[in-house]
């Protein structure tokens, strides 16, 4: 489908308009142009002479004029430089013709310059596809490797070429993301920058900053709840190692148990925390059950006393 709408704009064959540019004239298709272009069709259906003569006068540079018509056919573009030859004698045929043009080798800033001609062409006819497309391909010029003297110069080339909001806001984005580089270019202090893009470009630097600062509070909270878990776990290991110690010394020093309804040699169980109100390891006797604590006065154990009551 695509070849078959190439060769229509080439042809112009079956056209029912014409955009005339540097007096050359394009035969195209309502049907294909209008539908991508709201500025076009509010011309064609206006009481304007172009809806008279259905005759638009485009005022953009002929190379930039045919990428945006190749992108309405083919939903594509290719950087075609013009050539001298084209722009000294304006070729006499009015449709895109590749083997007119002599193969020229662009620079990266030539290419970048193109992108940003054909953005602002279709910027201006509303044509928003193409607009994303080529703001699309700037943005992956200048970040791949990212160059300060490049995007300098790029800047400076275009400053007010195009309105586009979307290529403005992925030049922000790739200025505040390699801020480092370009302050060492001084570009803020030598380049004047719109106000949007001197916004966009403190923003997008703080913002980074916002979230490390948010995740080093939240590292902060898991910090503290540690620090707390920390500190439990430590006083109950030291509390563990005392019961421990209590426990041996009751064991080592009790021969019989000391109640007197008992008397009988002394055989220990060790109850579990659980097991009992004080929440610790306690040896209790194996014939009547009673609980012993290790006395420091009689450095023995002794009966524990009842727990006290809530």
């Amino acid at each position: 489908m695509k070849k078959i709408f190439a060769m229509l704009l080439q042809s112009g064959e079956h056209s029912d308009l014409t955009l005339m540019c540097k007096g050359r004239e394009f035969k195209v298709h309502k049907a294909i142009v209008c539908t991508q272009s709201p500025i076009i069709d509010r011309m064609i259906k206006s009481k304007l002479k172009e809806a008279q003569t259905n005759t638009i006068e485009v005022k953009f540079e002929l190379h930039i004029l045919k990428c945006m018509l190749n992108y309405m056919y083919t939903t594509d573009y290719k950087v075609e430089l013009p050539s001298t030859e084209e722009n000294s004698k304006q070729e006499a045929s009015a449709q895109p013709a590749a083997n007119k043009r002599v193969q020229v080798f662009p620079t990266t800033a030539e290419v970048l310059l193109y992108h940003a001609h054909v953005n602002d062409i279709a910027e201006y006819y509303d044509v928003t596809d193409l607009a994303v497309l080529s703001a699309e391909r700037i943005a992956c010029l200048l970040q791949k490797p990212f160059s300060a003297e490049t995007f300098c110069d790029f800047i400076e080339k275009t400053e007010g070429l195009t309105g586009d909001q979307n290529l403005q806001q992925k030049l922000t984005a790739i200025a505040a993301s390699n801020i480092v580089a370009l302050l060492e270019k001084d570009f803020f202090s030598t380049k004047e920058i719109g106000n949007n893009m001197a916004s966009g470009v403190l923003q997008g630097v703080t913002k980074p900053f916002k979230a490390y600062q948010a995740k080093v509070i939240k590292l902060q909270g898991k910090l503290r709840a540690q620090d707390l878990e920390i500190s439990r776990l430590t006083k109950s290991s030291l509390q563990l190692h005392e019961n421990l110690d209590e426990l041996v010394k009751v064991s080592t020093s009790t021969r019989a148990c000391v109640k007197s309804s008992c008397m009988v040699r002394f055989g220990s169980i060790i109850e579990p925390p659980s097991q009992n109100l004080e929440g610790r390891w306690m040896i209790r006797c194996a014939s009547c059950g009673c609980r012993y604590v290790y006395s420091q006065e009689k450095k023995a154990g002794v009966i524990a006393p009842p727990p006290a009551k809530a």
